[in-house]
């Protein structure tokens, strides 16, 4: 049985959408840009409570987000999604590993 660990990505943030509220299901996605030749943009979906995580982040921040992956099956075609559950805001644009290093002790 294999397990699918939480994947960390950062990068600068394109949009925050607003939410959609659908019944009791609320929605909004993240969209972050991406220097792949073939994909640009990045969209992890947020459900929830979780939407309000990302209400301070806005269209040019630097940001490490945290996601699962997930898929389902329907009528024998599967669809993958970017599941959100974290945001952090990179300050001063540097990388978190940079941020981290400067913070140890030497």
């Amino acid at each position: 049985m294999s397990k699918i660990e939480a994947i960390h990505h950062e990068a600068k943030v394109a949009k925050v959408t607003d939410r959609v509220v659908n019944g009791n299901h609320t929605t909004r996605y993240i969209v972050l840009e991406n220097e792949d030749n073939y994909v640009k943009e990045l969209a992890i979906e947020i459900y929830g409570d979780k939407c309000d995580e990302v209400d301070n982040i806005n269209a040019g921040d630097l940001v490490k987000v945290s996601f699962n992956l997930a898929s389902k099956e329907w009528k024998g075609r599967y669809f993958s999604s970017f599941k959100f559950w974290k945001v952090e805001k990179l300050d001063g644009g540097q990388p978190a590993a940079e941020e981290e290093s400067k913070a140890l002790p030497s």
